[in-house]
């Protein structure tokens, strides 16, 4: 089997919803940590982050944060070790564009 470390995805959040992350086919995927920084020194969005199965919509079935504030110049980190199945995607919401930096960084097995 073999291993992946690394930082699987960067992106400014445009605040809709995102799919950051999707597990390939074959793969299983160790989500490790996702970084959310407020680049605004003015403005105070919320950030909610869901882990889908395969085919699914993000709901309240799905939330693992949910209408997080995140604060003018923070940075909070999500530590996880959800292991995320083939299909999966890990899915972001912003309520606001541009202001949040989201990475995504994991271990990615096949």
């Amino acid at each position: 089997m073999a291993e992946v470390l690394g930082t699987f995805d960067q992106r400014v959040l445009d605040g809709t919803l995102q799919t950051v992350y999707t597990v390939a086919a074959g793969h299983t995927f160790v989500a490790k940590t996702i970084a959310l920084c407020n680049v605004s020194t003015t403005t105070i969005p919320t950030v909610s982050i869901y882990f889908v199965v395969g085919g699914g919509t993000a709901g309240n079935t799905n939330v693992v944060v949910k209408d997080k504030a995140v604060i003018t110049t923070e940075t909070i980190f999500l530590n996880t070790d959800m292991y995320l199945q083939a299909g999966y995607t890990i899915q972001v919401r912003a309520s606001a564009a541009s202001v949040l930096n989201c990475q995504v960084s994991g271990v990615d097995m096949s």
